[in-house]
């Protein structure tokens, strides 16, 4: 939706490492990069998620083939968690922080963590960090 940041990277690697370095990696510069705007209480939990406390702000997953590793990810900007609840059901694996807690329960949004940010100031951020 308008009031999510989708975030794409690709990587060419000669030597392809276990999928975890690459979430760190990349989820360590969007935490550093949302820390600066003022962001506070970010972590990396479960395998990829990106939380603000024990709520979840961002997903992602990875595609890997040959030298070739493909991150993409959905940040929650302002995004009410209703429409998380009404388009997915609650699945079927789930981490342990997550402890069995509806969408509701375990999904935030920046704007309902109480950071008044825009996707278009998110994705500014974002986007000076990731240039190359």
């Amino acid at each position: 939706t308008p009031q999510t940041v989708v975030i794409s990277v690709r990587l060419i690697s000669h030597r392809l490492e276990n999928p975890q370095v690459y979430f760190k990696q990349i989820n360590s510069l969007i935490i550093n990069t949302l820390k600066n705007i003022g962001i506070k209480n970010l972590d990396q939990k479960g395998i990829s998620d990106i939380t603000i406390g024990e709520k979840k702000i961002l997903g992602s997953s990875i595609y890997r083939k040959k030298s070739m590793v493909f991150y993409h990810a959905v940040l929650n900007i302002a995004e009410p968690i209703s429409s998380i609840s009404r388009y997915l059901k609650h699945p079927t694996r789930e981490p342990d922080y997550r402890a069995g807690r509806s969408h509701e329960e375990f999904v935030t949004s920046i704007r309902e963590a109480g950071y008044p940010f825009t996707p278009e100031q998110v994705r500014q951020a974002l986007s000076e960090t990731f240039s190359l």
